[in-house]
């Protein structure tokens, strides 16, 4: 997988987007290599648990993405697959 930020490491992505969505809420699986955020969807009350890989949490870490964008998958332009 191509990763766009290959010299960032893992837990600076964590800790940006815990800071991001709050400590509590992102998760990461080391198993399967897993970061849960949750993303508050518009119009509905409770957030929406969205799983990315660690390039995706690498790119959102440092690019601003709407929500709304995230829990309907639509991609940005560079975001790793």
């Amino acid at each position: 997988m191509f990763d766009p930020y290959p010299t960032m490491n893992l837990e600076y992505a964590l800790k940006a987007l815990r800071i991001r969505f709050g400590k509590e809420n992102v998760k990461f699986a080391p198993a399967s290599r897993q970061i849960t955020v949750p993303v508050q969807y518009p119009g509905v009350a409770e957030p929406i648990q969205v799983m990315l890989t660690v390039e995706q949490a690498k790119y959102l870490a440092v690019n601003p993405w709407d929500s709304k964008s995230i829990v309907e998958g639509r991609l940005p332009f560079g975001l790793p697959k």
